[in-house]
């Protein structure tokens, strides 16, 4: 089967690309691309063009549906190479500001929140994880991004919300699927080209709180206010570094203590990430290595024997050949069920002396 990347428009096929760099991650809503190649003018009007809707594939496999953003060239005397970017179709739902009408969603469903916000631009929400209670009440303030609003009631109930391949929305969880090749580093079976490990503390925290005022209901609905608050705490931070988050959105305390230990436990498994990369884009049994899959990772010089969640990939083609690089971060990083308190790792743990 053919693993060459295309860029498909309609019914034709465009390929012989001289750099290739596709990324897919679970940390970004719309995956992007960047192709560039080399051609002879043949005094005809590029086809491609900002706007244009396109697939890119390799071989069968679809990586992303969406719009080519940029495109540029860069003439010579006898050639030209032609740069074209763009993204996923739910790159829209980043840039895009809300205006439904009249703005204000109570008792809702995650999924149905959703379906009403990227109606209007032709996607569809497809649900891959149970979403939860129904959202008391939210609003759109002014300029709000598809993305903002989403990113609000997701956090708390630790749902990704992703364009898959073909374009669309998709709400899931982290890890939903398995990797068929384990990602090894020496001996006869290693197939792992390059890898290192990084720790930055600067995001991470020693004391996570939310706090705000919502409403009383009831007959006295707007008289009077209640305090809404939630706390979490991350033992591995020594220092006193408190962080402080808005409860906008937020309706009860159990919520605000799930914002706030969401945001202790992604923040403390996004402290140590792994990088590594391998040769090719494709696993022993020809399928893509994908973003969203459990792997297991055996790096002896980084200290790690341990299940690992692909939190990104990027499938880059230059005059090295093919390289799939992948961000690993460890499977707490998004559980669905984030703990009050991130315990203090000890020397025996998955990364060492982290």
């Amino acid at each position: 089967m053919s693993s060459e990347l295309t860029l498909l428009i309609g019914t034709k096929r465009i390929g012989g690309w001289k750099s290739v760099e596709v990324i897919r991650s679970i940390t970004q809503m719309a995956s992007t691309f960047n192709l560039e190649l080399t051609d002879v003018w043949d005094k005809e009007p590029t086809e491609l063009v900002p706007e244009l809707s396109v697939t890119v594939l390799v071989g069968e496999d679809t990586l992303i549906t969406g719009f080519i953003d940029n495109m540029s060239i860069d003439a010579r005397v006898d050639s030209y190479d032609i740069s074209v970017s763009g993204r996923c179709r739910t790159g829209d739902l980043i840039d895009c500001s809300a205006i439904n009408k009249p703005g204000t969603w109570k008792n809702i469903d995650l999924l149905r929140l959703a379906e009403d916000l990227v109606n209007p631009f032709g996607i569809k929400v497809i649900a891959e994880t149970n979403l939860g209670e129904k959202i008391k009440e939210v609003s759109i303030s002014t300029g709000e991004t598809i993305l903002d609003i989403l990113n609000k009631v997701c956090k708390e109930r630790a749902v990704l919300s992703l364009g898959n391949t073909d374009g669309n929305l998709l709400l899931t969880i982290a890890g939903n699927d398995a990797s068929t090749d384990n990602l090894v580093y020496g001996g006869n079976e290693g197939n792992v080209l390059t890898a290192n490990i990084i720790s930055n503390y600067i995001e991470r925290f020693s004391l996570y709180q939310v706090k705000g005022q919502r409403k009383s209901e009831g007959d006295s609905w707007g008289k009077t206010t209640t305090n809404i608050f939630g706390e979490a705490n991350d033992l591995s931070v020594n220092r006193y570094r408190p962080k402080l988050f808005s409860a906008d959105g937020i309706t009860s305390n159990n919520s605000a203590l799930k914002r706030a230990s969401w945001e202790a436990q992604v923040r403390a498994g996004r402290s140590n990430t792994v990088k590594v990369s391998v040769i090719g884009w494709t696993q022993s049994n020809g399928e893509l290595w994908r973003e969203n899959r459990t792997v297991y990772a055996y790096l002896p010089p980084l200290r790690i024997s341990a299940e690992m969640i692909i939190e990104e990939i990027v499938y880059s083609l230059s005059e090295s050949g093919k390289i799939a690089t992948m961000t690993l971060v460890s499977p707490d990083t998004y559980s669905s069920e984030p703990k009050k308190v991130i315990k203090k790792k000890n020397r025996t743990s998955k990364f060492g002396w982290w």
